[in-house]
This record gives C-alpha cells, structure tokens and sequence, in this order.
C-alpha cells in the first residue's frame, strides 16, 4: 500500500516538476510529497542547496526522492549526481559490512578498490535517466558506490573492533 502511494505522488509530481522545469526552474521532490522550486546552486557530498524566492535551503540526499533540473547541466553538476546517486543505490550494503567484519580493514581495502559499480535497474528508472550513460554522471556513480561500499565495509571492521575491546574488557 505504501508504494503504491508513493507511485501516485511521483507520478502526480511528475507533472508538476515538468511544468516548473519548463520555467527553467530546478525542482526537488521530497519523500514527503512537497516539491522545493528554485535554482539548485550546489550539489554537495550528500545534499543540494537550492535557492527558492524566499531562501537558500540545504536538503539532505534521504530527503530526496526526484530532481528536476530546468537548464543544461555541466560535467561538474553530472558528476555530483551521479555521486549522490551511487550512495544512494549503492548495492551489497549488508554483505559489504559483513566482509569487513570479518576481514577487517584487508577486506574494506578490497571493497573498495574492486568496487565498480555501474547505475542499478532503480537508477536507470529513477529521475536521472536521462543523463545515465554520460560519462560524468557514470564517473560520479561509481565514485559514489565505492564510497558507500567501502564505508560498509568500514563499518563492519568496526564493529568487528567493538566486539573485540568489549571481550577483552570482560576478560
């Protein structure tokens, strides 16, 4: 029921971004239903700054379920949103953070040096489609995906490294 209800929004949005994006306005669709209609100024690490005509706001990448982006892109805008992208769909999350608990920071090397991961079914079906085969957005996915894998795997080793204080605590 509830993605069914999120089908709705995206596709009720859908129509609505595409008339702000006619504007050359950028548009962000939250997880919440609302959408923030400005000019996005900055795609950061992990959010977008957009200003509206009221204010400059910073949006988290969880918050952020669509982006629409009213003018061309440069090769500087395609990289950061394939960047957020690659966190965002990042794959073998939790095996990820079980190769690092067991092998520790060997494996989270490993991870993320063997980690080419290229946009996943969501990303290619997602709001950025459109731009999924330049090579911008395909460097930035992939720097994305082994930063979210290798920190899996980074979490796992420590993790691994609590248990280990905590049992030669109680020893």
């Amino acid at each position: 029921m509830k993605k069914i209800k999120l089908l709705i929004i995206l596709f009720l949005a859908s129509f609505q971004i595409q008339a702000m994006s006619n504007e050359k306005n950028d548009a962000i669709l939250l997880s919440n239903g609302n959408i923030i209609s400005g000019h996005i100024v900055k795609f950061g690490k992990n959010f977008f700054k957009i200003k509206t005509s009221n204010d400059l706001l910073k949006i988290t990448n969880n918050d952020v379920v669509m982006v629409s982006v009213g003018q061309d892109m440069t090769d500087f805008e395609k990289l950061s949103l394939g960047e957020l992208d690659g966190k965002r769909y990042a794959k073998r999350k939790g095996g990820n953070i079980v190769l690092g608990f067991f092998t520790g920071l060997i494996g989270t090397g490993i991870v993320y040096l063997t980690s080419s991961q290229y946009p996943s079914f969501e990303a290619m079906n997602g709001p950025n489609k459109a731009i999924i085969d330049d090579p911008a957005y395909l460097k930035g996915y992939e720097k994305g995906a082994k930063s979210k894998s290798g920190g899996n795997a980074l979490i796992g080793t420590a993790a691994w490294v609590a248990l280990l204080i905590i049992a030669a605590a109680g020893a």
